[in-house]
């Protein structure tokens, strides 16, 4: 539509520096080709596929951005964990209720 602008945003963890995400394999594999594939549709909608005529002329546009918000507690950072395995983020930004008292 005319006038119309939108935007992508994909947002990267820590999986994307390559580091070893064990039993998220599948999280850290998506979030390691977040920029790759961002960085492919900056270029695709910039027109510089070869071959192709791309993007097609259209009235309005689309931006695409990369966010990385840094450690997110989540469920998906938290659940299954233990406590030895939360104390890391914890002790970095908060401490426990135990050592408080």
């Amino acid at each position: 539509q005319k006038n119309i602008h939108g935007q992508i945003f994909n947002t990267v963890g820590s999986g994307v520096r390559g580091g070893g995400t064990p039993g998220y394999v599948s999280y850290g594999a998506a979030k390691r080709g977040l920029p790759q594939m961002t960085d492919s549709i900056v270029a695709e909608l910039a027109g510089k596929t070869q071959g192709y005529d791309w993007p097609p002329k259209t009235p309005g546009s689309v931006s695409v951005h990369t966010l990385s918000p840094g450690m997110v507690f989540t469920d998906l950072l938290l659940k299954d964990s233990t406590p030895e395995l939360r104390k890391f983020p914890f002790s970095v930004l908060a401490a426990t209720p135990e050592e408080v008292a």
